[in-house]
């Protein structure tokens, strides 16, 4: 008797750059990709997100993300906030979640706190390589009534942050 697997495809890895973050103060390691914001790849937006997993599992525990990020105002420093209408407002919507089970289950979901000064500043676009740079700072606030990841802080600091990443779609 013969029993033959097939070789599963290995997709590579949607991550790709360079990232250096203090959160809280404290070195915070994610991986870095950028995604185009619209079934149009032309567009002028893309969201860069930010990834942290738990090394002993694999699985994913922290997501930062900035939607709707303009890659046509190279140099400018455009407000991190809690806005969905970000074509209207001319910011940039920030976005924090804890990441619970195996990696597909929201705990903590933290809302941008807007008494503080947020921002993302696009310092670099190439359209042929598709890559982006950028620094931003940004402070969240615990959005719910119960930590569902024991002993989380209520507000998170996230500040010197800088990328440089590709997208990937």
């Amino acid at each position: 008797m013969l029993l033959a697997c097939t070789k599963e495809e290995v997709k590579p890895s949607p991550y790709w750059g360079e990232v250096s973050i203090l959160r809280n103060g404290q070195t915070w390691e994610p991986q870095v990709l950028a995604s185009s914001e619209a079934e149009d790849l032309d567009s002028n937006f893309v969201g860069i997100i930010f990834h942290w997993y738990q090394p002993e599992t694999g699985f994913l525990r922290e997501s930062l993300s900035f939607r709707k990020t303009p890659l046509n105002r190279i140099g400018d420093t455009i407000e991190v906030d809690n806005s969905y209408f970000l074509e209207l407002t001319g910011t940039i919507r920030g976005f924090y979640v804890t990441v619970l089970q195996s990696g597909d289950v929201a705990g903590d979901v933290y809302e941008v706190l807007e008494s503080e000064e947020n921002y993302l500043i696009v310092t670099s676009w190439d359209a042929e390589k598709r890559e982006i740079k950028g620094e931003f700072q940004a402070s969240f606030l615990f959005a719910g009534e119960l930590h569902s990841t024991p002993d989380a802080p209520d507000t998170l600091r996230f500040s010197q942050g800088y990328f440089h990443t590709r997208i990937v779609n």
